[in-house]
């Protein structure tokens, strides 16, 4: 657990509190498909660079990265309070599809520029216990390709060549957890059971026929 004291004016959230359409508290527009984290208690969009832990941590906020649990100085006591939630590499993989195709013009890549995205970023991923850090590039290789053929329901596919050869891949959707008010007590998060689908933020980056109709070559 990260927390910092707040570091904002004593009036810096009162024209916030007056108009609550503004995407985040600084007043500047922002896009919560990229680089904007919600707070878990008043919900409240910020920016990353007007939370004010990142600004002292090692490592920046991908775009879409929606795995913390953040809660803003004005609703902890004047502290901000940030942790990383568990990923698997399944959520590894789509992030990185998503930030692929948010920073490039194409929307299909392949399994090299995944592998590549991982390896530059694997700071930033913060997950420790998925070992992007010591595992080999074959075996890192080997391991999004098994992902990306396991779950169509979540991965678009393209072949640019009609042998099969040079599979490209695509993100459908990309899901962040949506934790609900009551569980900030304490530090670990407890999901309710049953399908966890109703809690989680549907962040889809194009409809499979703008896909289709707006395909790129990577």
């Amino acid at each position: 657990m990260t927390a910092m004291k707040n570091l904002f004016p004593p009036d810096y959230f009162d024209d916030w509190n007056k108009d609550k359409n503004k995407p985040c508290c600084c007043g500047e527009s922002g896009d919560c498909y990229s680089k904007m984290l919600q707070c878990q208690k008043c919900k409240q969009w910020f920016h990353d660079r007007c939370i004010r832990c990142f600004t002292f941590l090692e490592y920046e906020l991908l775009h879409g990265d929606h795995f913390y649990r953040f809660i803003c100085s004005k609703c902890n006591e004047g502290k901000e309070s940030i942790k990383r939630l568990t990923m698997t590499m399944n959520d590894v993989v789509r992030l990185t599809l998503y930030n692929l195709a948010f920073v490039k013009p194409n929307v299909y890549f392949d399994i090299g520029s995944v592998v590549q995205f991982i390896r530059t970023q694997q700071n930033n991923f913060k997950v420790s216990d998925l070992h992007l850090k010591t595992v080999s590039q074959e075996e890192l290789y080997n391991e999004i390709k098994a992902i990306l053929n396991k779950n169509n329901g979540k991965f678009y596919k393209k072949y640019k060549s009609a042998k099969g050869r040079n599979t490209l891949w695509a993100v459908k959707k990309i899901c962040a957890p949506k934790l609900l008010l009551g569980l900030f007590e304490n530090d670990d998060i407890v999901m309710p059971e049953g399908s966890k689908e109703e809690y989680f933020y549907h962040l889809s980056i194009q409809t499979n026929d703008q896909f289709e109709n707006g395909i790129k070559e990577n």
